[in-house]
């Protein structure tokens, strides 16, 4: 996989300078994630899907979540591939599409069901927003409450 851009919040991983790379280069994905069959870019991070639906993300995020909200307090950039976790897929179930917002991101399952995670503000996640709890609570996948089959996402 070879990028090239800012690099401001490690997005290039760690082969990437910080600064602007006008030279494209190879974009270390560590942890065996090397069969990469989709990328999408936000804001300031970058998602990365393998072929067996692992979902792993680079760039910013919050207080060691998985959620990217910006510039905020707590934030911090990793180079390093982080593995997303879908906790309560279905036994059989994987990612197979993933979009990221300019705070936010999307992912879709091959049984049709949506997550999200990031920031919560205006409806940017398609689900239920207390703004009284942790902003952590959102910075995790969760699956978007849709009575019917996915078979899009988009941000």
């Amino acid at each position: 996989l070879y990028g090239c851009g800012l690099n401001e919040n490690g997005t290039l991983g760690p082969a990437g300078e910080e600064g602007e790379n006008e030279v494209i280069v190879n974009v270390t994905l560590l942890g065996g994630h090397e069969d990469v069959k989709k990328v999408a870019c936000g804001g300031e991070l970058l998602l990365t899907l393998s072929k067996t639906g692992e979902v792993r993300q680079i760039g910013r995020r919050y207080d060691g979540y998985y959620g990217n909200i910006g510039i905020f307090p707590g934030c911090e950039k990793t180079d390093i591939p982080v593995l997303v976790d879908f906790d309560d897929l279905k036994e059989g179930e994987f990612v197979d599409d993933i979009k990221c917002g300019e705070n936010f991101s999307l992912a879709k399952t091959n049984l049709g069901h949506a997550y999200s995670w990031g920031c919560p503000f205006e409806g940017a996640l398609g689900r239920d927003v207390d703004m009284s709890k942790e902003l952590q609570l959102y910075l995790i996948p969760a699956k978007i409450p849709i009575d019917q089959r996915v078979v899009k996402i988009a941000c």
